[in-house]
Order: structure tokens, then sequence, then C-alpha cells
């Protein structure tokens, strides 16, 4: 009621007034030059870090009877009646299982490492599987419990060895000097 009482002119100041604070928000806005630019960049950049870094901590601390627990509900997989109620109910573990013993495989096939002065080639025949491999680190880790508190893949390293599924073929010291520098 107060603005009808004042009039034209009162609604034109008061329109004014209006155009007035919202020029002086205008202004105080932030912009986006290099510093917010920046900033942006270097939050994006920490938390991207943050989430690499929580990832690598995980995957070195998998020891060997953290991986049995797993493997175990794998190969109990093959033996269950109802194999699909199974594998719903155990599909986290047996995908950490499977996820780690085949990666570990293709990882290792064809790696070249050097032992007492001397290069070896791993190799594995071309029958050997991941479910094998899963058997086979299941059945020694549980005859040897000691190696339960080794990492994982050390476990397994021990397990297909003793069930000779890996050969470790001699290489000429140039061979493996040349296909290290070509990794590079």
């Amino acid at each position: 009621m107060r603005d009808a009482s004042l009039g034209f002119a009162g609604g034109c100041a008061k329109v004014r007034n209006v155009y007035l604070a919202a020029a002086m928000l205008e202004n105080s806005k932030p912009k986006w030059g290099v510093n917010m630019k920046t900033s942006i960049c270097i939050c994006i950049i920490f938390v991207l870090l943050c989430g690499i870094t929580g990832t690598a901590k995980a995957g070195t601390t998998f020891t060997a009877g953290e991986l049995l627990r797993d493997c175990k509900e794998a190969v109990a997989k093959d033996a269950a009646p109802d194999q699909d109620r199974y594998m719903a109910e155990h599909a986290f573990e047996i995908g950490l299982c499977d996820g780690f013993v085949a990666g570990w495989f293709e990882g290792t096939r064809g790696m070249i490492f050097k032992s007492e002065d001397r290069f070896y080639k791993i190799g594995f025949a071309d029958d050997v599987t991941v479910g094998q491999i899963i058997r086979v680190f299941v059945v020694y880790t549980q005859k040897h419990p000691e190696i339960e508190n080794k990492s994982g893949d050390s476990g397994l390293v021990d397990a297909v060895s003793e069930a000779k599924l890996v050969t470790f073929t001699p290489v000429k010291a140039s061979t493996a000097k040349n296909a290290s520098a070509s990794a590079q």
C-alpha cells in the first residue's frame, strides 16, 4: 500500500534502487580468471591422487591367506549342487580370486627376471588355465599354512612351481637387456 501512495516517482526510485543493487551484485561475482581455474584444477588433481593412492595401498596388502579364503569359495562353487545360487551368494569372493589369479597369470607369462646373475623367462604350458592355478594354489596353501602371511603373488609362485605348471627358461644376458630396454 505504501508504494501506491508514493506515486510514480516513488515507484521509479524503488526500481532504480533495485537496478543499483543488481549492478553491485554483478560487480561482486567471482571472475573465472586464471586463479579460479587454477584452484579448480588443483582440487581435481588432489581428488584423483587420493583415489589412486588408496587403490594402490589396498592392492599391496593382499596376502596368500586372504587369497586362499576367497579361492576356497571359487573351488567350492564347482562342487556346489546349485552353482547359480552359490555363485550369487559368493560372487564377490569368487570374483576377487578369479581376477587376482587371472591378472597374475597374464602379468607373469613371458616375464624376464634375474636370479643369481642369470636371466630367466617365465612360461606356462598352453593348456594351463586360471581354474587349474586356483585349485593348485588352494591345495598348496592348505598343505603349507606358513605362507599365509606372504603376499598373494608370492604364494602363487610357490604353488605353481611345486606343481611344475611353470617353466623358467634361461635367457642370454644380451637378450634380456634388450627386452628390458624396450620395455622402458
